[in-house]
C-alpha cells in the first residue's frame, strides 16, 4: 500500500513535501510521491494528514 495523491483535490501547496520530503517532491507545482520501497504503512500512515485538502490517501 502506497499514498496516492488526488490532483482533482491537490493544490499544490507543498504542505505534503515540506512536512515529508523523504517520500514526497514538487514537479511542475504537483506533488509525486517518491521512495516507494521506504514507505511503511505502519510507520508512515501521518502522512495521510500532512494534506489540508485532503487529497492524499493511502490505497
Amino acid at each position: 500500500m502506497i499514498p496516492y495523491i488526488d490532483y482533482s483535490l491537490c493544490t499544490g501547496c507543498g504542505a505534503c513535501a515540506e512536512l515529508f520530503p523523504l517520500f514526497f517532491e514538487m514537479r511542475d507545482d504537483r506533488p509525486w510521491f517518491i521512495n516507494y520501497e521506504k514507505f511503511v504503512v505502519e510507520e508512515h500512515r501521518e502522512v495521510m494528514f500532512s494534506c489540508p485538502f485532503r487529497a492524499i490517501s493511502i490505497g
